[in-house]
């Protein structure tokens, strides 16, 4: 519900009353940790997995990139053009990977709302987690043609029926076999939810 209802779901903040919410403050950051009201905290609402954000390598880069070109060139390179950090990160995971191309983008969701589009053509089906983030929805949404079945979050059963339905010469497999994982262990199932 609207916090302008009046109606309130799980514990409230100190501050709370029925119109005003008053968010905790956070008082210090720490790699994956913060700290609110004097509590230290993993912080679960940030791309900061690693803590590299404040590594002190990190950091020196990040800021001789900005005294070099700014805060500016962040913003997608069709609109803020492209920099030699863009070719030179294209070149390096070009060699890395060794393909013939690479191509970087500056934000993630752009990422995938592009690729999907890029890749799926009229009259490809895709079979999606019904969890699947933002990003990948944006990239469903934008492919035009393509047939979309979506299958409960995490449900092995419920993906394997769909595709015994589109296909049924697939009916002798299980879900295992339907939906492999690179890495067998249980922390790679948990953070794919």
């Amino acid at each position: 519900p609207s916090p302008r209802s009046g109606a309130h779901a799980g514990p409230p903040f100190q501050g709370h009353s029925r119109f005003h919410l008053t968010p905790p403050v956070i008082s210090k950051i720490s790699g994956m940790t913060l700290t609110i009201e004097g509590k230290p905290m993993v912080n679960f609402g940030s791309f900061n997995f690693y803590g590299l954000a404040s590594h002190p390598e990190v950091l020196e880069a990040a800021h001789d990139a900005v005294r070099k070109y700014g805060v500016g060139t962040c913003g997608p390179r069709g609109f803020y053009g492209t920099i030699k950090p863009h070719l030179d990160l294209e070149t390096s995971l070009q060699n890395l990977f060794k393909t013939d191309r690479a191509i970087v983008y500056s934000y993630a969701i752009a990422t995938v709302s592009s690729i999907i589009p890029a890749f799926a053509a009229s009259g490809d089906v895709l079979i999606v987690d019904e969890g699947a983030n933002h990003a990948i929805q944006s990239g469903l949404r934008l492919s035009k043609g393509t047939a979309i079945h979506w299958f409960r979050h995490n449900d092995l059963s419920h993906l394997h029926s769909i595709l015994r339905t589109l296909h049924p010469e697939l009916a002798l497999l299980g879900p295992e076999e339907s939906y492999p994982r690179p890495d067998p262990s249980p922390k790679a199932g948990a953070a794919c939810t």
